[in-house]
């Protein structure tokens, strides 16, 4: 049995207590929504990491104004972390629905998905044969040049590109669509991440349910009592009203004391904000049917 309690300090930053809520007439239930929340969230959460990455190369590329060993070498770091990122996003997707047994299923939507991708956007394309070219031939940036408005900017060479043997021909076509000699990444980043977050919506229509929804209508719920209560600065959890036996080990596996402990669970619901948003209002369980990639 739970009760949802919030935190209020009796010596502050050294002894607080609970204080429970009585506006929740559920808390199981909605503890229970709660862990279907969090596991939304980190669901959520797969596009952030190349987002981060795509930021990072960008903010550090304006900071530099000129070719230096140090600072080029920083760039084409930020830059493979982007490169890799794309990967690593489709891959983490792949493992993902296979711990959740939905292999089979997901497997046609994700080819769909990534082809659609490749033959509708040259950024795409030209991002996962970046990857590819990253991890088995040479660095990324290549050449160093000042693009609009003078503003300094590195790529890589065509010409290069194309002599990798690695490329075939329709590969090869793509790079030769490239508009200049020297080849910025900046415009690939962008246009492929754009097709990720197009890619990342369509697989999460795919794994996200109508009972994830109704999750998430409970939380939101609770949060609406939360501030109605004028409690939304404390920071609120779960907790056990039965104390369970907690016993503590030597580094032999040899115990040393059993104390009765509670169990808490943190509702860090100021985190979900982009989630609940997400689930209750732009969730279309027939995405994963109708690509909108092209």
């Amino acid at each position: 049995m739970y009760r949802l309690c919030y935190e209020k300090a009796i010596i502050p930053t050294v002894k607080s207590e609970d204080i429970p809520v009585d506006f929740i007439s559920d808390v199981d239930a909605l503890m229970q929504a709660n862990n279907v929340i969090l596991r939304c969230l980190r669901t959520y959460n797969h596009i952030k990491y190349i987002e981060t990455a795509y930021d990072d190369f960008i903010s550090f590329k304006k900071t530099v104004s000129g070719p230096m060993v140090g600072t080029d070498i920083v760039l084409e770091v930020k830059a493979r972390s982007f490169f890799l990122e794309f990967e690593i996003f489709l891959d983490h997707w792949n493992k993902y629905m296979s711990r959740r047994g939905k292999n089979d299923e997901f497997k046609p939507v994700f080819e769909k998905a990534t082809h659609d991708a490749f033959d509708s956007s040259d950024d795409y394309a030209m991002a996962a044969m970046l990857r590819n070219y990253i991890a088995h031939s040479s660095e990324v940036i290549q050449g160093r040049f000042w693009g609009g408005n003078n503003v300094y900017d590195v790529g890589c060479s065509k010409d290069l590109l194309l002599a990798d043997g690695t490329f075939n021909k329709t590969k090869k076509e793509i790079i030769k669509r490239q508009p200049a000699q020297f080849i910025s990444l900046t415009p690939i980043m962008r246009g492929a991440l754009e097709k990720l977050r197009v890619i990342h919506k369509v697989f999460m229509d795919f794994d996200f349910s109508e009972e994830d929804v109704a999750a998430a209508r409970l939380v939101n719920a609770a949060i609406l009592a939360i501030k109605d209560a004028g409690l939304e600065s404390r920071h609120f959890r779960f907790v056990n009203s039965v104390k369970s036996p907690l016993t503590t080990y030597t580094a032999e596996g040899k115990p040393i004391e059993t104390v009765w402990a509670t169990e808490y669970h943190d509702f860090n619901w100021q985190n979900y904000e982009e989630v609940l948003q997400y689930l209750q209002n732009e969730y279309r369980p027939k995405n994963c049917d109708e690509s909108q990639l092209k």
